[in-house]
């Protein structure tokens, strides 16, 4: 679309109609779903959203083949022309279906085929200007290919219309996540989606629900489990299934299937999840590798930082001057320092030493360098783990994937930090990121932390919008530059963390802001970097709180799409 190869698309996202006071749900009976008020509400929707050609060309996906068939033979009663495919037609009745459809003559042609299964691919009609979907979203990718039918470019049509009648769907979910294409499956992603998406599609296309289907999403997005092992497992047959084998790491987002960071969120490393649960899978290695796999998928496979990457790659060709191809490689390719910070930050991830003192014991066997004349090389442990072909392939592949987010998400670098504006962080990240030397609690980190050896401080709030607020003292966005902020309790104006604050400057501290809606993101926990801060006036003695008040001003203004977001309730 952005190339201008097809053509713009206006989605309406359209509550379904009750049946006895009872919504259309995921187990509505064959007469729910075929009633004459039905029918009147669908055929009252497509003429109001209307189509852009010469004359009505549609099609309408449904649940089942007896559906399609009945609401078919209505549409026929009210002056339609209309027929219902499935896959017991024979190829010669799809056929000449589809050449009706086609034709420029509606008196003899058709308006609308009505179908279940057979016009999700594979099918090629660029007449198609109008879509209407009167079916859950059950996959992601199903629903992309039936939207896809009607983006093909055909003369007089400027666009196509596409309507999504949206029942109380259990998978309501994944309609977001088609229309965006954002597979991370996050919930703050998905909700931020939903009340922003026109910001994000390209081009002239719309997307637009109506309040209350919106709210029917939102209750979805807040019920579903997003890391369920049967929603992963599905998606990942679904993807087998397609391409007739065991999908690479880079095949989900090569075929537009759930991120793969689900899977490791959920069962550490890929392998495990194969090893579990694909019979077809065989591949095993010892307790040493799986630590080392585990590790690199924890702690790289997001791609945040480009350091570590570099590092492990030249391991694996076994390098002989780490620092020294580090340093080259970053001026070369990336056009970045390196550091004394980043590397002492670098040695300490690669040493086992950032973590804390029972994670170092978890991954024991994560130290994947050792001094060598004034450097580094790869250590006794990793080389020898990386004698198994298997294993080492697996970890280039991982590396890769992470090497790829890198370049897609993460290289447009804030000022000399190595964090992205309006990517999203968790404490631990936000740790290495600042290149401190070791992981701080979160609970220490909460509302902000001074790291005195590389002077920073990064200020955490969580955001409740003004009329929710159930507290006194709440932060509270008075512009898109401007927002207030709370000491820590018992601290007083001539504290330590006062004088951080203000006297930034003097002290040649640096504080940055990340914010999230806690409302919406209940699961990871990821903070949005809006940038650099500096504390504006003198704080303001906060009495109930035993604190204080401090106003901040933010460097750059927050983008609208991010700042209406965090600042609108989305419910």
């Amino acid at each position: 679309m952005q190339e201008n190869l097809l053509c713009p698309f206006h989605y309406f996202g359209i509550t379904d109609i009750t049946v006895d006071d009872q919504e259309i749900n995921d187990n509505s009976t064959f007469n729910d779903l075929t009633t004459d008020a039905r029918v009147t509400h669908i055929i009252n929707q497509s003429k109001y959203y209307g189509f852009s050609g010469e004359r009505l060309r549609g099609l309408i996906f449904c649940s089942q083949i007896e559906e399609a068939q009945i609401l078919s033979q209505k549409f026929n009663e009210r002056g339609f022309n209309t027929i219902a495919l499935s896959g017991k037609d024979s190829q010669e009745t799809r056929t000449n279906g589809i050449h009706k459809l086609e034709q420029k003559e509606r008196s003899t042609g058709l308006d609308y085929i009505f179908t279940v299964d057979i016009m999700n691919e594979g099918i090629d009609i660029p007449a198609i200007n109008q879509i209407i979907m009167l079916r859950p979203t059950k996959s992601a990718i199903i629903f992309v290919q039936q939207l896809g039918r009607g983006l093909r470019k055909y003369p007089q049509k400027d666009y196509v219309v596409i309507l999504d009648f949206i029942g109380n769907y259990q998978n309501n979910f994944m309609i977001p996540i088609a229309l965006s294409g954002d597979t991370s499956y996050n919930k703050d992603n998905i909700r931020h989606y939903v009340a922003e998406g026109n910001r994000f599609i390209f081009g002239s296309s719309t997307i637009y629900f109506d309040k209350i289907a919106r709210q029917k999403i939102y209750q979805a997005i807040d019920s579903a489990k997003l890391s369920d092992t049967a929603l992963l497992k599905n998606e990942y047959l679904q993807l087998k299934q397609k391409l007739g084998k065991i999908p690479s790491i880079f095949d989900f987002s090569q075929f537009g299937s759930i991120d793969i960071l689900k899977f490791l969120d959920k069962f550490k490393t890929y392998h495990n999840f194969l090893q579990k649960y694909d019979k077809d899978y065989t591949i095993r290695f010892n307790t040493i590798q799986e630590e080392i796999l585990y590790f690199i998928s924890y702690r790289f496979a997001k791609g945040k930082r480009i350091h570590e990457l570099i590092a492990l790659k030249l391991l694996l060709k076994n390098t002989s001057h780490l620092l020294m191809d580090i340093k080259q490689i970053l001026i070369t390719k990336y056009h970045q320092e390196f550091t004394e910070q980043i590397k002492v930050s670098l040695i300490r991830n690669l040493t086992n030493l950032f973590t804390i003192s029972n994670e170092q014991a978890k991954f024991s066997n994560c130290i994947f360098i050792k001094e060598n004349d004034n450097d580094y090389i790869i250590s006794d442990i990793f080389k020898s783990a990386l004698q198994d072909e298997k294993f080492y392939f697996q970890i280039n592949e991982i590396l890769d994937f992470a090497l790829e987010r890198y370049q897609k998400y993460y290289q447009n670098k804030y000022k000399n930090t190595n964090l992205v504006l309006y990517q999203k962080y968790t404490y631990e990240e936000v740790c290495y990121l600042l290149n401190w030397p070791q992981k701080i609690n979160p609970n220490a980190m909460a509302g902000y932390f001074y790291e005195k050896t590389t002077h920073t401080m990064p200020v955490f709030i969580n955001y409740i919008a003004p009329d929710k607020k159930r507290v006194d003292y709440t932060n509270e966005f008075l512009s898109n530059t401007l927002i207030t902020a709370y000491s820590k309790s018992n601290r007083k104006l001539d504290s330590s963390d006062a004088k951080h604050i203000y006297n930034a400057n003097k002290e040649q501290n640096k504080l940055y802001l990340f914010v999230r809606k806690p409302s919406e993101d209940k699961e990871a926990k990821e903070f949005y970097f809006l940038g650099e801060i500096t504390a504006q006036g003198n704080p303001e003695f906060a009495p109930k709180y035993n604190g204080f008040k401090i106003l901040y001003k933010l460097d750059t203004p927050v983008r609208a799409d991010i700042f209406d977001y965090l600042t609108t309730i989305t419910v």
